[in-house]
């Protein structure tokens, strides 16, 4: 690492005594001020490679020596040299410093504030050393001072600027591989570039055409990226340079040698802002589309790999609903593409009003979400329950989009069902349980257009026998019977139950008095006799019912009661012998 080092140092010394050269060597004949001054660029890029100031002290020292020499071999004095170098050093360091914080530890040019604000930092630095110069040169040679400052602070200035700029626009930032964009039409600008520069410099064209020039860098920076744009605006300026030095082109016209600096340092420095924020507009738009692509590239194979349906939802030409853009979850759960159909088409009719009403207010801006538990249809009519979640997103384009997400619950929700009824139903007979059979007694007690309520409580007889003889599996066939036949005997109204064991209890409404729920229970003994006749053959399993009617005053517990008294002043009677009568 540190060989590295010091063979990069030894390469920019090299290059800033070049720099130096070619500063010296931009004075138009007779003129005794330089058009550019590059090394003050070059010094600035130099410092840069070093973060800290223990390692800059090195470069800073060769700066220092390498102007002083220079400018004693072109025959300047030795204060005045030494002025000149503690200048250089000065422009160098503070240099440094200003871009680095301008440019976040001066990165490569990635968009057009920071090609401002590189422009501000160099402009900045400019204006230091311009004074500094001033300074030296009032003290040591009796200058004047007004032109000194102007045309030093703007050639030192703009020069660091447009050495920086091309230098940084030459490092690789990331997803940048490409050197050269576009190749056919890079070299066809190339060349167009050539020839327009070539009139405008070297030749007697007048300064009137000069806004010609700026078609190179305005063509490069938007089409051909950073790095070329940079270096065809270099190659500009060099020639705008150079035809001025020889006495040719759009500058020469000035007789100013102040007036003549100043007017190509601040040509050089509009081509190179030009191009570069142009370009790094341009990239940082052509950036901002990919990551955007990517986002949009990423968020469909999510959208096509989720479990969970989703659509965007628009509406139609006769104001319905349509689901757009399905993805392969949503088209599998409905069994068809939704796309071709209205959603309405694809619902359960009272789901599809309740539905459309919610899209219509989310339209309206009354509601921003909403979310419910639909029944969706498949081609051959099965239903699907789905929960659908629809919601309002916004664009940045300001468009609105509606969004729904549909998750089929057919099975969760058959759980809850099934878990609803197991908490209400006897599990063996599919009968009502005692709770639930108490609350439904209890409403139809409280309901006084039921008139009057019979309760009638059946009791297998001998159904311990069964059990016995025939096994538990054949006493679960018999109450499954039983149920069966009270559910087909019953009216539909009528709530039946199982209390437990072999105890059922038949809620009916609408019976007016003892003598019709009497035939109730005749109607209901006389299907059971076969029945229980046919489950438990050889036994002689019966049934015993008793029967009564709500009066006033009764509850769901007293009126349980009084049947349950009745069923057994019903088995009792079944158990006398014939011709006995019952007790009084």
């Amino acid at each position: 690492m540190r060989t590295r080092a010091v063979s990069r140092d030894a390469v920019l010394l090299l290059v800033y005594v070049v720099a130096m050269w070619v500063g010296r060597e931009t004075r138009p004949e007779g003129s005794q001020v330089s058009l550019v001054w590059p090394a003050a660029g070059v010094g600035v890029w130099w410092l840069l490679q070093h973060p800290t100031w223990r390692r800059a002290a090195l470069p800073a020292t060769l700066l220092l020596l390498c102007t002083v020499l220079m400018n004693r071999w072109t025959g300047a004095a030795w204060d005045l040299a030494a002025a000149y170098g503690a200048v250089n050093v000065v422009h160098a360091a503070l240099g440094a410093a200003l871009v680095r914080r301008a440019l976040s530890g001066g990165s490569a040019l990635r968009e057009p504030g920071e090609v401002m604000r590189l422009l501000a930092a160099c402009l900045a630095v400019g204006v230091v050393s311009g004074t500094l110069v001033t300074v030296a040169l009032a003290a040591l040679a009796d200058a004047s001072a007004w032109p000194t400052w102007a045309l030093v602070s703007a050639r030192n200035g703009g020069t660091t600027f447009v050495v920086l700029a091309v230098l940084l626009s030459l490092r690789r930032t990331r997803g940048d591989a490409q050197w050269v964009r576009r190749p056919v039409e890079t070299a066809l600008v190339c060349c167009a570039a050539g020839v327009l520069v070539t009139w405008l410099f070297l030749t007697d064209g007048g300064i009137s055409t000069l806004f010609l020039a700026l078609a190179v860098p305005v063509w490069s920076g938007v089409r051909l990226g950073r790095r070329t744009s940079a270096l065809l605006s270099a190659v500009v300026g060099v020639v705008a340079v150079v035809g001025t030095v020889i006495g040719t082109g759009a500058f020469a016209v000035v007789s100013d040698e102040a007036a003549r600096a100043a007017l190509v340092q601040c040509f050089t420095v509009l081509v190179m802002v030009t191009s570069q924020a142009l370009a790094t507009l341009q990239e940082s738009r052509d950036t901002l589309a990919a990551e955007l692509a990517a986002s949009r590239d990423r968020l469909a194979e999510a959208s096509d790999a989720a479990v969970i349906g989703k659509a965007v939802v628009v509406r139609g030409t006769d104001g319905g609903w349509v689901l757009r853009d399905a993805n392969p979850a949503l088209v599998v759960l409905l069994g068809r593409d939704p796309s071709t159909l209205r959603w309405r088409e694809l619902l359960d009719p009272d789901d599809a009003r309740r539905t459309r009403r919610a899209l219509d207010e989310i339209a309206h801006g009354t509601r921003t979400r909403w979310d419910g538990e639909v029944r969706h249809l498949r081609p051959d009519g099965t239903p699907v329950w789905t929960q659908v979640h629809v919601s309002l997103m916004s664009a940045p384009n300001g468009r609105t989009t509606v969004v729904a997400q549909v998750l089929d619950v057919t099975e969760r929700r058959a759980a809850q069902e099934r878990l609803a009824f197991l908490a209400h139903h006897d599990p063996l007979t599919g009968l009502l349980n005692r709770r639930r059979l108490v609350e439904e007694l209890d409403t139809v007690l409280a309901d006084r257009r039921n008139g009057g309520v019979a309760v009638l409580f059946c009791d297998l007889d001998r159904f311990k026998d069964v059990n016995d003889t025939l096994g538990h599996e054949a006493g679960d066939l018999v109450l499954r019977l039983v149920a069966t036949r009270l559910r087909s005997t019953l009216r539909p109204q009528d709530a039946t139950g199982r209390l437990g064991g072999d105890e059922f209890v038949a809620v009916c409404p609408g019976v007016p008095d003892a003598a019709v729920a009497d035939m109730l229970a005749d109607r209901v003994r006389g299907a059971l006799a076969p029945a229980l006749a046919d489950a438990a053959p050889g036994l002689p399993v019966g049934a015993s019912i008793g029967a009564v009617v709500a009066v006033p005053g009764d509850d769901a517990a007293s009126l349980l009661r009084r049947a349950d008294s009745a069923m057994y002043e019903v088995k009792r009677a079944h158990r006398r012998p014939p011709g006995v009568p019952a007790p009084r």
